[in-house]
């Protein structure tokens, strides 16, 4: 989304935005804006086309769909673009605050194990002297 929004603010169609987005993204989107992209030049609004090849949920629609008639087209694909940077940050400090304790418990483990594994040779050396 945000290289769609800044080729659109500097000019370029939205064909041209969707194609060099196209290249620059994963696969799976690839795929998908490719499939926009058919849609969007075969005449279809760009709301539509995002929807129905599954790259905007139904507030993005609302958004797009507003946007294409008052023509910030380019202001809103950037506010997608910080909208879904934002759900990403958010989903990774979630998972980075549920993982956190459960590898300090896993390294607390392992340090345990080792130290057991290095005395308890010894505590067998000092029973066998008794």
């Amino acid at each position: 989304m945000r290289v769609s929004a800044a080729l659109l603010a500097g000019g370029e169609t939205l064909p041209v935005a969707f194609s060099v987005a196209r290249s620059t993204a994963s696969s799976l989107i690839a795929d998908k804006l490719d499939a926009a992209l058919k849609r969007v030049e075969r005449g279809e609004p760009p709301s539509r086309a995002l929807k129905d090849s599954g790259l905007a949920g139904p507030v993005s629609v609302q958004l797009l769909t507003a946007a294409e008639r008052t023509g910030g087209l380019a202001e809103c694909f950037e506010r997608l673009a910080r909208s879904d940077e934002d759900k990403l940050a958010r989903l990774l400090d979630r998972f980075t605050s549920a993982w956190g304790p459960v590898l300090l418990v896993g390294v607390a483990l392992i340090v345990g194990g080792v130290v057991v594994a290095l005395y308890l040779p010894l505590l067998q050396i000092f029973e066998s002297v008794r």
